[in-house]
């Protein structure tokens, strides 16, 4: 990681295959091991490790992505480039809340003596216990790229695709045909409609709004919910990327005349990691056990 830190110190936007080759060329890296690929043949071990290592200085807020997969280094990121061993591993970033969030492997008590603490809890966890943190915090570092290249999409593209999530929930009977894109002029402020049943007795209205950082208020819930009463409906979810403030929480929850679903960034991608809407699966792996119900059939 502290290469990478280096190698981002010109303040540049960089992309990961830059990083990648500038690991090569730092280490003087045979192309026998640097093409060398994981057993599932997807990738290199080469590739898996500088993109995990990004990864890592982005949870810890060293690095923050800029694109799908670029990056930049941050100002605690210039600072800590002068400071961090060049053998650090992942242990020496526990000392930064952020990573400790993304690292569920990391104590929460951890501060700058974190490392061999996180080293006892390691030694002493399962190895069950050690693949599901590993999955959780895989998850999570899926959960940012998802919601970055969510955020990445055309305003048409976003709400197309806030459709599909909708319809996946089992709206509109789980099929896209029953639901349909607005947000044309004259669509008096909602982004979409998904009739409830085939006859079209009842429909849930849509907003989406695709922002970066900046949170929902409640000026733009309720904006929403006056959308709604000139349709003269009651059910609607409005969708963000970012976050709703608590006064946006609050209006739509003190509202009696409808009912309105708030769902942020962090409620999208979980929705849409759970019906593979925009992911795959990569790799499956079994964990077997000794079947004792064979042997005593033996007997």
């Amino acid at each position: 990681m502290r290469p990478l830190l280096e190698f981002a110190s010109d303040g540049k936007e960089h992309s990961s295959k830059e990083a990648a080759d500038y690991v090569v060329r730092r280490f003087g890296i045979p192309e026998r091991d640097a093409s060398a690929r994981l057993s599932s043949g997807r990738t290199t071990y080469l590739k898996e490790r500088v993109s995990w290592a990004i990864s890592y200085l982005v949870a810890a807020g060293l690095l923050e992505r800029t694109g799908r997969a670029t990056f930049r280094i941050t100002r605690e990121g210039l600072s800590e480039a002068k400071l961090m061993p060049s053998d650090a591993g992942w242990r020496y970033l526990c000392k930064y809340e952020s990573f400790r969030r993304f690292n569920p492997r990391c104590p929460q008590s951890t501060r700058s003596s974190g490392a061999e603490e996180a080293s006892q809890e390691e030694q002493s966890a399962a190895p069950e216990e050690v693949i599901e943190q590993l999955i959780e915090m895989r998850n999570r570092e899926l959960s940012d790229r998802l919601l970055q290249r969510v955020k990445e999409l055309s305003p048409d593209a976003f709400e197309r695709l806030i459709i599909k999530v909708i319809s996946a929930l089992g709206y509109g009977g789980g099929e896209d045909e029953m639901a349909r894109q607005l947000g044309r002029p004259g669509d008096q402020g909602v982004d979409g409609e998904i009739l409830e049943d085939p006859l079209g007795f009842d429909r849930v209205y849509l907003q989406a709004k695709r922002y970066g950082d900046e949170p929902v208020r409640a000026s733009q819930v309720r904006e929403f919910l006056g959308a709604l009463s000139q349709k003269n409906a009651h059910k609607g979810v409005l969708i963000t990327t970012s976050s709703f403030t608590e006064d946006a929480r609050r209006a739509a929850e003190e509202d009696r005349q409808h009912k309105v679903v708030l769902l942020d960034g962090e409620d999208l991608v979980k929705i849409m990691t759970e019906h593979n809407i925009g992911v795959r699966a990569k790799s499956v792996y079994e964990i077997k056990d000794l079947d004792e119900d064979f042997f005593q059939d033996l007997e």
